[in-house]
């Protein structure tokens, strides 16, 4: 069964790379809507990477030229 734990793992990943993408991937990345440290990009590119979303680069080209 599931313990606990593994709830609230789940939980934390499911919001860790949902906020990645919509603010980091798309806000930070596509539009430069605001600026982070280094820390910070360092982890919405991890999180963002773990819900297989392409890579940042690809995402920000393909934002783009969406939005063109």
């Amino acid at each position: 069964g599931f313990t606990l734990g593994d709830v609230l793992l789940c939980v934390f990943f499911f919001y860790a790379t949902t906020m990645s993408i919509t603010t980091g991937y798309h806000r930070l990345f596509s539009h430069a809507s605001y600026k982070a440290s280094p820390a910070l990009r360092l982890l919405v590119l991890f999180f963002g990477a773990a819900v297989f979303e392409q890579s940042a680069l690809i995402f920000l080209v393909i934002e783009r030229s969406r939005a063109e």
